[in-house]
């Protein structure tokens, strides 16, 4: 019949709208049920067994590109690993597996209750190229086509000036050409060609 207790001051006091409360985490919790008539009932209930917390996983960040094998590492403290729903690109992996080929990947870890993580990632370890060779020469004019096999080209110097187009480019006038490529994985290519018809 603390009533100082049962406030809602209390920093631990939930009014129920209704006679339904919804337990989202584990602990004591303790019930007072009032009648029309001022009287009391109480009940202590132990919930031990809630999980919402989604898995922890470490190696790996979403939508991010690696231009290096990676090893991934997940656990979950409160309701455990559900190996059977835990896939890359949907097979079956265990915790400590290690990506080393190109590709696109999907990661989905799960725990024992349904709480996951989903990952998209990329292994990308090829450079961006542009149709030509590095260190040779050409009697023609030239169409530079510029190429990223998996994550994309994200950036392109050539003599030293960025360009903002990854559209081809059309080169004619005799003389060096020193071209940069980067990709989103940061793989980077240099190539130095020249023109002379």
């Amino acid at each position: 019949n603390n009533d100082e207790l049962w406030s809602p001051a209390n920093k631990n006091y939930v009014a129920l709208d209704g006679e339904s409360f919804m337990a989202e985490k584990s602990g004591v919790y303790s019930v007072r049920i009032t009648d029309k008539n001022g009287y009391n009932t109480m009940a202590k209930i132990s919930i031990t067994n809630i999980d919402v917390t989604k898995p922890t996983v470490s190696g790996v960040k979403n939508n991010k590109a690696y231009n290096k094998a990676i090893t991934i590492k997940f656990d979950d403290e409160g309701s455990g690993i559900n190996a059977k729903k835990t896939t890359l690109n949907g097979k079956a992996v265990k915790s400590g597996v290690k990506v080393d080929k190109e590709g696109n990947y999907t990661l989905k870890v799960y725990d024992n209750v349904g709480n996951y993580r989903t990952y998209n990632f990329s292994i990308d370890f090829t450079a961006p190229t542009a149709g030509v060779e590095n260190g040779k020469t050409y009697k023609e004019s030239l169409t530079l086509k510029f190429k990223d096999n998996l994550t994309g080209i994200k950036k392109i110097v050539l003599d030293g000036s960025e360009v903002t187009s990854s559209s081809p480019m059309y080169l004619y006038a005799n003389g060096e050409y020193e071209l940069e490529l980067w990709d989103n994985a940061d793989n980077y290519r240099k190539i130095v060609f020249y023109i002379k018809k």
